[in-house]
């Protein structure tokens, strides 16, 4: 199920009216698209001759589908998802990274107290592929549960598994700010970050279909300039408030809600990344996790194979960045 987000358009213009077209999937209206979202606020779409139509797909699974399908030029997705869809022959390229920092919490219901109370209960997280998997399973794992010892349900989107949480349907979520404050608020019992267990781990990213990106190299590099120059001003410290409220408008959180994962993501993790490259060795993480898993095949394959950072390359070089 697909939807497209009403009241982020960008206002007409001479230079929109000469822009090209280009379709982006998210996952939810979430924290995670707030670099997305700047871009649509500050013009940086327009400023590089782009019109986006941005859409809100379920899961990452399912964004990928779409983009394998051509039913989307580029979208989210996690870097597990993209070298699946790789292996099984999908013309997909995973072009650009975003978040290279999971900034997920498992928050339970308030009668679990560790990670062991989880055995026998229902966990939601991602999907059976997902990345939100992988970190669950490193979780647990530390408080001496193995997959089969838990239920697994599944969706693709933080603001779908604070949902379930919230209905009793599930035990157990991990979620994304603000979702996680809004699960604090409710009462529900934090048992832990991901990053400290599994440390520095790629989340997300774009992935582009192959054949538009065969006839639009130009726009993927406008695309690389869009979200180079959205992670400027996202990171600004000047530009707190305004960031805050882009993403009080986005997804629908509070105020304070929105300062506090402002000052966990930007501020205090850096999760997202600030030039979109795709470091091997992040890349390599993700498919040494997919072989421990058994979802790929010993020897692990080059990482290198599923990744392209050749736009975004071009769309740093014309800014300087370093990083």
């Amino acid at each position: 199920m697909a939807m497209i987000l009403a009241g982020l358009s960008l206002p007409k213009s001479v230079a929109a009216q000469q822009s090209t077209g280009i379709t982006i999937g998210i996952i939810g209206k979430t924290s995670t698209a707030w670099p997305w979202f700047v871009a649509q606020k500050t013009g940086y779409f327009e400023k590089y001759g782009l019109r986006p139509q941005i859409i809100s797909i379920d899961s990452s699974a399912a964004c990928t589908q779409q983009l394998a399908a051509g039913s989307l030029d580029v979208g989210a997705v996690s870097p597990t998802n993209i070298i699946e869809a790789i292996r099984g022959g999908a013309n997909v390229q995973y072009v650009l990274s975003v978040l290279i920092v999971p900034p997920f919490s498992l928050y339970v219901k308030n009668n679990i107290r560790s990670l062991g109370d989880l055995r026998d209960k229902t966990i939601i997280v991602g999907g059976s592929g997902d990345v939100t998997h992988m970190f669950l399973d490193a979780m647990l794992k530390a408080g001496g549960l193995k997959p089969g010892d838990y239920t697994l349900t599944y969706a693709g989107a933080t603001n779908a598994r604070f949902a379930a949480l919230k209905s009793g349907s599930v035990d157990a979520a991990l979620l994304l700010p603000p979702f996680s404050f809004l699960a604090e608020a409710d009462g529900y019992r934090n048992l832990g970050t991901v990053k400290k267990y599994v440390g520095s781990f790629p989340l997300s990213g774009i992935a582009a279909n192959g054949k538009w990106l065969d006839g639009h190299a130009a726009s993927m590099v406008a695309l690389g300039k869009v979200y180079v120059e959205s992670m400027r001003w996202l990171e600004n410290p000047a530009n707190k408030s305004a960031a805050v409220q882009i993403l009080v408008d986005a997804t629908n959180a509070n105020n304070a809600e929105a300062v506090k994962t402002y000052d966990e993501l930007v501020s205090g993790l850096h999760a997202f990344s600030q030039t979109g490259l795709t470091a091997n060795a992040d890349m390599a993480k993700v498919v040494s996790a997919l072989v421990d898993l058994h979802q790929l095949d010993a020897p692990a394959p080059p990482a290198g194979q599923f990744y392209n950072n050749k736009f975004v390359q071009q769309a740093n070089n014309e800014f300087g960045s370093k990083r």
